[in-house]
């Protein structure tokens, strides 16, 4: 390569081969509880449910294949409940979903104003949050007890020693 000066330079490659499979390994690894966890939790479920919304159903009997039958019922008008579901549910998207919003974001304005009784309005709302933290731990409290905790009974009757 000539630049107008009529100096060259090298062209020098890079080690890149090397160090993309290192970061491509360590990225699937990285990645993958993630990815693993989205095939498990979301995508399975989902393709197993359109699955079985091309078959006739029951519980207690074999699916049968019927195709897109499922679909064409519905939306022909053949099933009355699924317009009358699909209203209510655009109508609580678009009259519910705002109103928590609203209520929401005037809550957390009201937990970052300046008012008397401050610390009250927020111990009322982490309240929720913190209990059944606090009721767990005390379980295990109980549990652990080394005079009168259930474990110890357990070991006991069993003729174990205790802690």
């Amino acid at each position: 390569m000539q630049y107008s000066s009529g100096a060259s330079l090298a062209v020098v490659k890079p080690h890149r081969e090397k160090r993309s499979k290192k970061d491509l390994f360590f990225g699937l690894l990285f990645a993958g509880p993630a990815i693993l966890g989205f095939l498990v939790f979301i995508a399975g479920p989902m393709i197993a449910s359109f699955v079985l919304s091309l078959t006739d159903y029951t519980v207690f009997n074999q699916p049968s294949f019927i195709g897109f039958e499922h679909y064409i019922r519905m939306f022909s008008g053949e099933d009355p409940f699924f317009y009358k579901s699909l209203r209510a549910t655009f109508l609580y998207v678009l009259l519910a979903v705002p109103c928590f919003m609203v209520f929401s974001f005037l809550l957390a304005m009201l937990l970052n104003t300046k008012i008397k009784g401050l610390s009250i309005f927020r111990t009322i709302f982490y309240l929720p949050s913190i209990v059944p933290v606090v009721a767990s731990a005390m379980i295990w409290m109980w549990l652990y007890n080394p005079d009168l905790g259930l474990l110890n009974n357990v070991l006991s009757s069993l003729g174990l020693p205790t802690s």
